[in-house]
């Protein structure tokens, strides 16, 4: 069984996803898609990001198709029990299309200040990977 996936942070990234899903990354493809009355806030005192809820705002990201079993426990591993999987819509040049996204849970309080994918790969991304690259 083959799930997608609706990235809107670090695994955005092309070097984080190879780590994630090894060896078996050429068979995911990879479709830009935009979460519309969403904004990607960061954490306080984190460097990854959360969804919520903005009216008027949309989010940025990618859908993440042909994750098998094992890539979709890879993913799992790597989003950890902080986030909430839920089933979400977004818009792709095709249209509107039916996937999974990990969202906020419970870990939103103090969640403030917009998260850009090309600030966190210019502060973070090295010790990021060095990070994930361990587990």
């Amino acid at each position: 069984m083959h799930k997608t996936l609706f990235a809107y942070g670090t695994l955005l990234d092309a070097d984080v996803r190879r780590v994630v899903l090894g060896s078996s990354m050429s068979q995911v493809s990879v479709v830009k898609a935009s979460f519309l009355e969403h904004a990607c806030l960061k954490l306080p005192d984190e460097t990854y990001p959360i969804l919520t809820e903005k009216p008027g705002e949309f989010v940025r990201g990618a859908v993440l198709h042909g994750l098998d079993d094992d890539l979709w426990k890879r993913v799992e591993f790597f989003e950890s029990d902080e986030y909430e999987l839920q089933r979400i819509a977004v818009t792709t040049d095709n249209g509107v299309e039916e996937t999974w996204c990990y969202g906020a849970g419970n870990i939103m309080e103090g969640a403030s200040e917009t998260w850009s994918l090309a600030n966190w790969q210019s502060l973070h991304k090295p010790q990021f990977l060095d990070m994930i690259g361990q587990y």
